[in-house]
Parts: C-alpha cells; sequence; structure tokens
C-alpha cells in the first residue's frame, strides 16, 4: 500500500505525552512483511527531507526553509518496491534538534526512530569530525529510556544499521600517494574517541558494532552553494552528487529488512504495534524493556495464527481458509528475506529452503478424517496405552499442524465445542466414566487440525505428538 504523501505518525508536544496518529496505524496495519524502513535524524535545515524525498522519488516531505520551532515529530512514507518482489520502503521524517536547546522533546522521538527502523541515517552538516557526532546528545539518553536485554544483545539486530550522512563535503581522498576511502575518515573518528565512553560519540561507539556503521559523503547538489534546490530536475543536480545518493540508494536495497529479536522479519501492523507499546511506555514513565516487548510479540503472533487457522474466528469460504493460514503461518516464521547470501550453507539460505519445502508440504493437502479415534486410553490395570489406528493417521500428515486440547468439568460442553472447531455437529459425543482411574482422549484431524479431547478433569499435556504424561 502506498500513501499519497508522508503521514504524521508520532508527535511530542510541549506538555512533552508522546502522541500516535491513529490514520498512521491503519496505514501500517496494510503492509506486508518485509519492510525495509529508514529513518533520518540530525540537526534543523541540513537537508534530511530533500535527501528522503530523493529517496522517495518525489517531493513529499516538506523542506523546511525559516527553520521555525515545531512540535518534535515523525512523519512517515510507505513506498511499495517499483519491481514488485522487494521490501517495501517505509521512510521516517524526524524533526530536526537545535543544537543549542535542550533535547527533551526530541529524545523520544530519537528513541522511536531508533527502535522503529533497520536502517537509521544521521545527518549533518561538514566536516568529518568527532565534534559533529557529540551533536548526537540524545544517544547518551537512549540507554535510560531503553533496556536492552541481557543475552548478548549486538547480532539481535535489535538496532538498526548507523548510516552517517555527511553534506556539503568535498573529500580529499588522498593522503600522499595513499588513497583513502570514507571508511577512513570514520575510522579515524571513532579512533579518536578512544577511552572517552561516556561522550555521545562514545555511546555511539558501544551501541553500533563497527561492521554495522556507515559513512555517506555528499557534495552540494548543484555546486554553487545555492539554498534554492526545490524542484530541480535531476538533470540539474550535480552528477556528482546523483552518484552519490545511487550509492546511498544501493547500500539500502542490498540490507536486511526490519526485524525484531529472532530475525523474525516485522509486517506493518507488527511494526504499529511496536510503536504502540514503546509509547506506552513512555507515557507511563516507564523503561522500554525490550525483552518484554519481545516475549509479548511472540505471544500475539501466536495467537493470531491460532484465530486465522479457527474457523470460528475467520469469516471467510473455506476455499480460501486454508492459503490464508499458510500465509500467515509463513509470514509469522520470518521466511521472507530478500538480503543477499554468502553462500548456499548460510543460514539464511537453509532456512529459506527450510521455509520452501514446509510450502511443498502444505501443498499436498489436508489428511481428513470423517470421524474421531481413541488416541490415549486407560487400560482396566491403570496403564496408558496408545491407539496405533491413532498413530498411523499422525504419520500420515506431513504439514505442519495445530494442535487443539481442551479439558474441564463433567458436562460443560467440551465434545461440543471440539464439534464446533472441527466443522462438525455431533462427531464428538460425551463420554460416560466408568470409573476414576478410566480416561479417554480423542483424536480428530481435518484441514491441518489435531483436536483432542479429554474426558474429566484430570490435567494432561501432550509432549511431542503422542506422548501423554498424566500429572496426579
Amino acid at each position: 500500500m502506498e500513501t499519497e504523501g508522508p503521514v504524521w505518525l508520532a508527535d511530542c508536544p510541549s506538555e512533552g505525552r508522546v502522541r500516535v496518529n491513529p490514520v498512521a496505524l491503519c496505514v501500517l496495519a496494510e503492509l506486508p512483511p518485509p519492510l525495509q524502513v529508514v529513518s533520518i535524524f540530525g540537526p534543523r535545515q541540513s537537508g534530511k527531507s530533500y535527501l528522503l524525498n530523493l529517496l522517495a522519488g518525489s517531493t513529499g516531505f516538506t523542506v523546511s526553509r525559516d527553520g521555525s520551532s515545531k512540535d518534535p515529530g515523525i512523519y512517515m512514507w510507505s513506498i511499495p518496491d517499483q519491481k514488485g518482489d522487494g521490501p517495501t520502503l517505509v521512510l521516517l521524517d524526524t524533526e530536526g534538534f537545535e543544537e543549542d536547546l535542550a533535547m527533551d522533546g526530541s529524545c523520544p522521538m530519537f528513541t522511536l526512530s531508533l527502535l522503529l527502523s533497520s536502517i537509521f541515517l544521521y545527518n549533518t552538516w561538514h566536516p568529518v569530525s568527532r565534534d559533529r557526532l557529540d551533536q548526537l546528545l540524545h544517544v547518551t539518553m537512549f540507554t535510560n529510556l531503553v533496556s536492552l536485554p541481557d543475552r548478548t544483545w549486538a547480532d539481535e539486530n535489535l538496532l538498526p544499521e548507523f548510516i552517517w550522512c555527511v553534506r556539503d563535503l568535498e573529500m580529499e581522498m588522498s593522503l600522499g600517494d595513499v588513497e583513502l576511502t570514507p571508511a577512513d575518515f570514520l575510522d579515524a573518528v571513532l579512533n579518536d574517541v578512544g577511552a572517552d565512553q561516556q561522550s555521545p560519540s562514545g555511546f555511539i561507539h558501544q551501541l553500533f558494532p563497527r561492521h554495522r556503521m556507515k559513512i555517506f559523503d555528499f557534495c552540494h547538489p548543484i555546486g554553487d552553494g545555492s539554498d534554492d534546490i526545490e524542484g530541480l530536475f535531476l538533470s540539474d543536480l550535480n552528477p556528482r552528487f546523483i552518484r552519490q545518493m545511487d550509492c546511498l540508494r544501493n547500500c539500502i536495497r542490498s540490507s536486511k529488512p526490519k526485524t525484531f529479536l529472532s530475525s523474525q522479519v516485522v509486517s506493518g501492523r507488527e511494526l504499529g504495534a511496536l510503536l504502540e507499546r514503546f509509547v506506552d511506555s513512555m507515557s507511563r514513565g516507564s523503561i522500554i524493556l525490550l525483552d518484554s516487548v519481545a516475549e509479548q510479540s511472540q505471544r500475539e503472533v501466536v495467537e493470531d495464527v491460532m484465530e486465522a487457522a479457527s474457523p470460528m474466528t475467520q469469516c471467510v469460504p473455506p476455499k480460501t481458509h486454508q492459503p490464508a493460514v499458510q500465509t500467515e503461518m509463513l509470514q509469522c516464521s520470518g521466511w521472507v528475506n530478500t538480503a543477499p547470501r554468502k553462500s548456499s550453507r548460510s543460514p539464511e539460505r537453509k532456512l529459506s529452503l527450510t521455509r520452501e519445502k514446509e510450502r511443498g508440504l502444505m501443498d499436498r493437502g489436508p489428511v481428513a478424517m470423517d470421524r474421531p479415534v481413541c488416541f490415549i486410553d486407560n487400560t482396566s490395570n491403570g496403564e496408558l496405552q496408545v491407539n496405533q489406528e491413532a498413530l498411523d493417521i499422525l504419520s500420515s500428515i506431513k504439514q505442519p499442524v495445530v494442535v487443539v486440547s481442551i479439558v474441564g468439568m463433567y458436562r460443560t460442553g467440551k465434545s461440543y465445542l471440539m464439534n464446533r472447531l472441527a466443522g462438525k455437529h455431533t462427531e464428538y459425543s460425551s463420554l460416560e466414566i466408568t470409573s476414576a482411574n478410566h480416561m479417554k482422549a480423542l483424536m480428530h484431524a481435518a484441514s491441518n487440525y489435531v483436536n483432542t479431547s479429554s474426558n474429566g478433569l484430570y490435567p494432561t499435556s501432550l509432549e511431542g505428538i503422542c506422548k501423554l504424561k498424566i500429572n496426579n
């Protein structure tokens, strides 16, 4: 889904309470994975909006001319891939900060911009120096607002790639006979940080691994230093500036899409849910606990899959129900990945092959049963026994399954509920108990569901697919 132009996503008025635009959340909810979320942050009137407009190929973001102060906020613009097979580009334009003003209002916006993006652009004027990095005072407050997981998080891609965009710079790319690269200039700045880990540049060095930091230099768009660059055609721009923009654009396209813990590729709906959780913590004055946010996200993913798998919660024709379940499960598992593979044996390649195999299994069709069969029973001497017929049915199911079991008091409608889940009327029947130690579990497979109905209030849990453990 492409928006006609940027929409307001979030802001922080003078009273200090962060607000989220529900219209923007609706736009996000329509965006399927994968997403390439690019945010930009930097001083006022440093060319941030103009840079994003060039990435978008249009003039949607408003370029500030008078430097007037506004409430700190973030504007969002979603742009689908032109070829139709790449990630949707989501651009986040964050209101610039004044170098000589307090940073209270812009700190929440900086934090959201950092947590939501897969690529974070820090936009400044020349030169490439430690002083320019130290302008980003907001990073010193980041760890006061966000709690990173206790485990090693640097490889979890919790934070985006850090790309430093230095504007109106004419780099001297040689030192005597030695050819220099922009990365050499970045290394020189980071080496200058040294043991000063409490400075903004020191915090940046701690938060972002060196291999996830890049620098891009940009000459003036038209070469004469004029500020009147809005409305110019690409043919009017400095060819060198155009080449530099192409390098940045290619870097963004080759980067991995937005993920959140365990390399799970997020959808627009999930990104909006993350935004709401982050803002909720800020509004309550609480620290954003990324571990807790991740656990809640994973629970909701499971709930969404279960909801999609239930005929009672999806009012769709039966013929379209199965593909919807397959698509949702594959999207939640994160099989979509457009990042380049280093080798055929890379983890990404293995994951892709696994998902392709699962999809092939799903296409084989469900294993249907015309009636429930006894799954596990208690013998007369109190021993558990598994019905071989049920095991044969389970072994014939090659697709992923959703296992639904039910337990409760006698005559509370358990069998009726399972019949409804199976789309039947009378397959499960009420069971009569002949003794206190006698229990049966019926199994019914239909359209990739395995329903197990246990008689009586005996606590049970399935281990694997056919091992029942009873805790007395």
